[in-house]
């Protein structure tokens, strides 16, 4: 007997550490771009919690911050936008969250409005699917719903069928995702690029939306009104960005207009935003990293007029203070850091990008390194200069050169800083705050070399000529960011 006990024990042993293999393989091998996926965060909250749920595609989940929403109006909101979601794959997520969380309003986005396919790539449906509970049954509804003949079914139910392929491509970065969770549903994007206002242009009256289009949004319309759920619409503001190809910007303001005819027709409020960026007082060179996408300066403007709006035209509670809703103010204080680490490994200006390290130089969890490849003249900038100054450091004036410059700042303290100049190779070893720090910086007569490595990990690009930075979270383990400037620019290492 206690044989048999012991061998069923020994099974049990075994088939928990094969779950939890197949589990932290099931997260390298299935997507991992965080600006399209849908955050398995969102199907472990509490049923009935959130009262406004947003669809859509990629240009809602990283244009409307629902944390924002909460600081300023109360509002309990999720952001359940995906990358490339039609309309199709709008109305089977929303069958199975609409039951979670019985919503007071539902606000669509038809980004995809031109989309003739139910999908427009197999990798659309695994935004969706592949972190809804296994066993869901709305899930393979959405998979036999929107499939088409071409492709397999297998595809869709086996994750790992899909993916099988990325055996040879895993790294270590696949297996440490910065899940979007904590920011429910959005997607942080600090990046910019210059665009430019839509020039003015009247819509196309005569544009009709296609029909599988049209068709799923009267199913949306029907599902609302059957669960006493106020539905809305939205189109996001746009801008002209020399970064994507012109055909972008010629049928979406007709396209638009007739999601707007199509809301009045139903009785039902369209809040069209397409082309009102500069109304609004949305910035062409500071507020969109693409011209169709809004980055976290943005994001954060549109979601307050957004916000504004809601709170105006809809019933909608303020949520803040009151019992049972306790946890979107701790979740707001995840999001908080969520945002600051985004923020820093995106930031892709030097003068936004060194501001943003005065804000948090002195934060308890992270420790800041500096250390210069080669010659930094260029890198070391007036607006970096004046930072990095900022921050405490004394020999920042000294440091742009082609010669050997190394900081480390730990919690608001300058741990290091060089101070000999003459010096063509500098090299820092210790521990700090139980930390093995590492760093390694060399002029062009040694070979213009960086190095930065905290407990085992290096953190520095090859090449990375110029001011090498890396902010290392102690709190978590991880990398912040790990990034070079390059002039007026900053350089991000990707995973």
């Amino acid at each position: 007997m206690k044989v048999v006990c012991k061998r069923i024990i020994k099974c049990i042993v075994f088939l928990a550490i094969l779950a939890l293999t197949a589990g932290s393989l099931f997260h390298a091998f299935t997507p991992d771009d965080g600006s399209s996926v849908l955050p398995e965060d969102f199907f472990r909250k509490d049923k009935d919690r959130f009262d406004v749920l947003f669809l859509g595609t990629s240009k809602i989940k990283q244009g409307v911050y629902p944390m924002k929403l909460y600081e300023e109006y109360g509002i309990s909101s999720y952001n359940l936008g995906t990358g490339d979601q039609t309309a199709a794959l709008s109305y089977y997520l929303l069958k199975d969250v609409i039951e979670r969380q019985h919503p007071k309003m539902v606000i669509l986005e038809v980004g995809m409005g031109d989309y003739e396919s139910p999908y427009q790539g197999p990798e659309d449906v695994h935004y969706i699917t592949d972190h809804m509970p296994f066993f869901a049954k709305t899930k393979f509804d959405l998979i036999y719903g929107v499939r088409k003949q071409t492709d397999g079914i297998d595809r869709f139910r086996v994750p790992w069928y899909e993916y099988h392929s990325r055996w040879t491509e895993l790294s270590e970065a696949d297996f440490i995702h910065e899940k979007s969770g904590a920011a429910y549903g959005s997607w942080v994007q600090a990046q910019v690029r210059n665009a430019r206002y839509l020039t003015p242009a009247e819509p196309d009256a005569s544009y009709v939306l296609p029909e599988i289009v049209t068709d799923y949004m009267e199913k949306i319309v029907r599902l609302c009104e059957e669960k006493n759920t106020q539905l809305a619409f939205l189109v996001m503001p746009r801008f002209e960005s020399d970064y994507l190809p012109e055909e972008l910007y010629t049928d979406p303001l007709s396209e638009a207009y007739a999601i707007e005819r199509f809301a009045g027709e139903h009785d039902l409020p369209c809040l069209n935003y397409y082309d009102k960026a500069q109304a609004l007082g949305l910035d062409c060179a500071a507020d969109t990293w693409d011209g169709m996408h809004l980055n976290v300066n943005g994001a954060e403007e549109f979601t307050a007029i957004l916000g504004e709006e809601l709170e105006e035209r809809f019933d909608l509670p303020d949520r803040r203070n009151e019992p049972g809703y306790e946890f979107l103010a701790k979740d707001y204080e995840e999001y908080l850091h969520y945002r600051t680490r985004r923020a820093l490994a995106t930031d892709n200006r030097s003068g936004s990008y060194f501001t943003r390290l005065i804000d948090t130089y002195n934060t308890e969890n992270y420790l800041y390194i500096l250390t210069a490849a080669g010659d930094t003249t260029k890198a070391m900038t007036e607006t970096v200069r004046q930072s990095l100054a900022d921050m405490g450091l004394a020999n920042v004036e000294s440091a742009a050169g082609n010669h050997a410059y190394i900081a480390v700042i730990d919690h608001g303290s300058v741990v290091y800083e060089t101070n000999d100049f003459e010096l063509t190779t500098d090299y820092y070893t210790d521990r700090v705050d139980g930390f093995e720090v590492t760093v390694l910086s060399q002029s062009a007569e040694d070979g213009s070399a960086a190095q930065a490595i905290v407990d085992m990990n290096n953190y520095v690009l090859e090449g990375s000529f110029g001011l090498n930075v890396v902010i290392y979270d102690k709190e978590t383990g991880k990398k912040v960011d790990a990034s070079y400037t390059e002039g007026d620019a900053v350089m991000h290492k990707v995973g």
